[in-house]
């Protein structure tokens, strides 16, 4: 096996038309090294033409990851002879930089793998690459990426897939987004649109991906028992079924610490708790389904690796939900009652811990893991008052915290009692009610949950405060304050 060494021993690129080379044992592979401590040289072993190449360089310095790739595409196309001498130095004009950019970003590149050595003997093995290096072929170099760093996030376009999409970008992931809008543009970001129940349209997104988050999800409020099936269950199927087909190796779903939620108070609710017998809502339902497929799709013997992540109460930034719901009701002048006597403890958790908690998961998730066809709850581990959270969010946007009490069975009577009503008329009328029995039971009840089997099984715990996170969320929606035009 021919290759080229090039650079110094603090990380290597690596390319290669065949796909398992990356398992090859280096050790058995004649081979040396010359190279001049900050400085990129190259040596090569034999004068016959390449198969792969490895480019060792010596930092993250994008100009020397630059001129590593020029001239690995300039060697490899022809037999190579060992250097003897040392290569001239040049140094790199500030004009450089944006091709290195342009490169970087673009679509048309292909990527090469970052494998991180542990010594010269053993090669981190964070996935195979399938692009071939091959003479005529356009290449992107990344200083980033790794081919076990490339991902796709269905429901990408959403409030949490969005969320996520920024941290695996930030984290050095490649992102592919499928969702049945674009929302957004991001560099390294490539979205497909389309219908989640459409495998073919699907499969593009899923293509040489080793991981898949799967958050895609109508809103809880949509109330619509077709849409959610459609969705949640049959989509769900069909992500299944393009991921086996595809050979994705991790698959982290985005559930719902409701699948277990009866309307009965939950306190520091564990895993074990049983699926809700009797779902409140058709979201709930279609969850419970949706998640029992996921986990029970896990094959830890060569297959699709699954795990779910139960959030609870996600808030934050760009909340479509939570915070303009709150408000639209607060305007209406709705928001003056609480319902129950207020001491009702639940779990408030802020969009960046549970994207934290998606990336543990997917990171943590291999054959021998406790994670394998497992849910976890996913929350920011500090209980409150659901009314104190509720007026912490208002008085922060400058609007009257509630303040009347409601007997909770009172409301909770009237909120079924106008579902019901609905249900009946919605042949010849559309409406709905602003408290769905829903609502009024997570008001009213405690429902918080033990995030202890995350923080065993992958080094769970929360980055962001309760406090920060309110904060955070509620300088993010300067349109919404009280009196904002």
């Amino acid at each position: 096996m021919n290759l080229l060494l090039y650079g110094s021993l603090s990380c290597v690129y690596y390319l290669s038309q065949y796909n398992n080379l990356i398992n090859t044992n280096v050790n058995a592979i004649p081979w040396t090294l010359w190279c001049d401590p900050g400085l990129t040289k190259c040596v090569s072993l034999t004068g016959s033409p390449l198969h792969s190449v490895y480019i060792v360089i010596h930092d993250f310095r994008q100009p020397l990851v630059l001129r590593a790739a020029r001239s690995a595409l300039r060697l490899a196309s022809r037999p190579i002879r060992p250097i003897t001498s040392q290569a001239p130095e040049r140094s790199w004009t500030a004009d450089e930089r944006p091709a290195i950019e342009a490169i970087h970003w673009s679509n048309k590149w292909r990527s090469l793998t970052y494998v991180n050595p542990i010594g010269l003997g053993e090669i981190v093995n964070y996935g195979a690459e399938r692009a071939s290096f091959v003479r005529g072929y356009s290449i992107k170099f990344s200083h980033r990426l790794s081919s076990s760093k490339r991902c796709a996030v269905i429901g990408g376009s959403g409030f949490l897939g969005r969320h996520l999409v920024e941290k695996l970008l930030e984290r050095g992931y490649s992102v592919a987004v499928f969702d049945i809008r674009q929302s957004y543009e991001l560099p390294g970001v490539t979205f497909y649109q389309g219908d989640l129940c459409d495998k073919e349209a699907l499969r593009p997104a899923l293509k040489d991906v080793p991981l898949v988050f799967h958050c895609a999800s109508p809103a809880p409020a949509s109330d619509d028992r077709a849409l959610f099936q459609r969705v949640n269950v049959q989509g769900t199927r069909t992500v299944i079924q393009a991921c086996t087909e595809l050979g994705v190796q991790k698959l982290v779903l985005t559930s719902s610490a409701s699948v277990v939620y009866e309307g009965a108070d939950i306190k520091n609710g564990t895993e074990d708790i049983p699926y809700a017998a009797k779902p409140m809502d058709y979201y709930t339902e279609t969850k419970i389904e949706q998640e029992k497929l996921v986990l029970q799709a896990c094959d830890k013997e060569g297959g699709l690796l699954t795990v779910a992540i139960r959030p609870h109460g996600i808030f934050g930034p760009r909340d479509p939900q939570l915070v303009p719901i709150l408000v639209d009701t607060a305007r209406r002048g709705k928001m003056k009652f609480i319902i129950g006597d207020g001491t009702n403890l639940v779990d408030f958790t802020f969009v960046e811990n549970v994207v934290h908690g998606h990336i543990l998961a997917a990171e943590h998730l291999r054959p021998e893991s406790p994670l394998c066809g497992k849910p976890y709850h996913i929350t920011n581990d500090e209980p409150i008052r659901f009314w104190d959270f509720m007026s912490k969010v208002l008085v922060g946007l400058g609007y009257a915290a509630p303040r009347y009490h409601l007997p909770y069975m009172l409301v909770y009577g009237l909120a079924m009692l106008l579902w019901l009503l609905a249900l009946l008329l919605r042949p010849l009328v559309a409406f709905k009610p602003t408290f769905t029995p829903m609502r009024v039971a997570l008001a009213g009840t405690h429902h918080y949950y033990s995030c202890e089997a995350a923080k065993r099984d992958m080094g769970y715990k929360p980055l962001v405060s309760l406090t920060e996170g309110i904060s955070r969320t509620v300088e993010s929606y300067p349109h919404l304050r009280h009196g904002a035009p």
